[in-house]
């Protein structure tokens, strides 16, 4: 993964433990990640993303239309993409959910997710 692709409060996992997520919750120049989850930093070469999946958003709290305020957030599912569509306008083509997560915060200033809720899991 790349450290420009990341941001505080984005969900991840490890190469070497890829079933289980976690949050971000600090990162530094020098490439470290940490996880929420875990009690030491991860080298960023260890950050893998999650796929998106129906079944990811549903353990979310999420369906394929999210709602956020002011905007609506439409997933559509073919093969290992998703096409992401905001407000009928703005398209994405993505595949990672911490990828998912930047364009809603970019396009609508709300997280996806509350980063205090998942920090332990």
């Amino acid at each position: 993964m790349k450290y420009n692709e990341l941001r505080l409060g984005n969900l991840v996992s490890l190469v070497y433990d890829p079933d289980k997520f976690g949050v971000v919750i600090a990162m530094d120049i020098a490439g470290s990640v940490h996880l929420g989850n875990k009690e030491t930093a991860d080298d960023i070469r260890d950050i893998i993303g999650i796929q998106i999946t129906e079944t990811l958003l549903e353990k979310l709290g999420h369906e394929t239309i999210i709602y956020t305020s002011n905007n609506e957030v439409a997933l559509d599912f073919t093969g290992n993409m998703v096409t992401v569509t905001i407000d009928e306008t703005t398209i994405y083509y993505l595949r990672f959910f911490h990828e998912l997560q930047n364009a809603v915060y970019i396009n609508t200033g709300q997280e996806l997710v509350d980063p205090q809720e998942l920090i332990y899991q």
